[in-house]
C-alpha cells in the first residue's frame, strides 16, 4: 500500500499545487545546465515562482548550450564562487 503526502500533491488523483506569485516564492542555485539542467530550467520558468539565481557546471559545451537558452542566467565553473 502506497501513501501520499497531502502536501506533496494534494490526494491521490489531483493536480500538484502551482506556485502562483500570491504563493512563496523560490530562489535557487541549480547544479548543471547540460541537457537536465535546461530542461529543469524550462520547467522552473513555467511553474511560476522559482527563480534560477545561478548555475554551477564546469562544463564550456553545457554553459554555451543554457547560456544560449538562458542569457540572463548568471554562470559559474565552482559552487564555492556562485
Amino acid at each position: 500500500m502506497t501513501h501520499r503526502r497531502a502536501g506533496a500533491g494534494g490526494a491521490a488523483g489531483t493536480r500538484p499545487r502551482s506556485f502562483a506569485k500570491d504563493d512563496m516564492s523560490f530562489r535557487i542555485l541549480q547544479l548543471g545546465g547540460g541537457n537536465r539542467g535546461c530542461m529543469w530550467a524550462r520547467v522552473a520558468a513555467k511553474a511560476g515562482g522559482i527563480e534560477i539565481a545561478a548555475i554551477v557546471d564546469p562544463s564550456p559545451t553545457a554553459r554555451d548550450r543554457f547560456g544560449a537558452e538562458n542569457p540572463k542566467i548568471p554562470w559559474f565553473t565552482e559552487i564555492d564562487v556562485a
